[in-house]
């Protein structure tokens, strides 16, 4: 399947040639590197949109996130989220005498 886009089968071929020509060319130790760096700032090919920008924020921040949910989450379990047996009897009891049932009747 050919591609629409003349640059991008331009830039196989060339890609192509220069893999096939690998071991014929001197490279420093930091090549790969190097080549990364410039592949990273080539521009998007559908060119600059905000969803594309939102999306390389969120998986960014993806990760700062997920350790939070698994720290709360050990925080949650750690702690008695079962109320004790006195604050629950003195709501109830409160609730049914003149305590909080007060403010809800009219």
């Amino acid at each position: 399947m050919k591609n629409e886009n003349p640059k991008q089968d331009a830039l196989k071929a060339l890609l192509r040639k220069a893999y096939l020509e690998k071991e014929k060319l001197p490279v420093g130790e930091r090549w790969e590197q190097n080549a990364m760096r410039a592949i990273r700032r080539l521009p998007h090919p559908r060119g600059s949109n905000h969803l594309a920008a939102f999306e390389a924020l969120v998986w960014k921040f993806a990760p700062a996130a997920a350790a939070l949910i698994v720290l709360f989450t050990f925080a949650l379990f750690s702690m008695d989220l079962i109320p004790d047996s006195e604050v629950v009897r003195y709501l109830f009891n409160g609730f049914n005498q003149d305590g909080i049932a007060r403010y809800w009747t009219i």
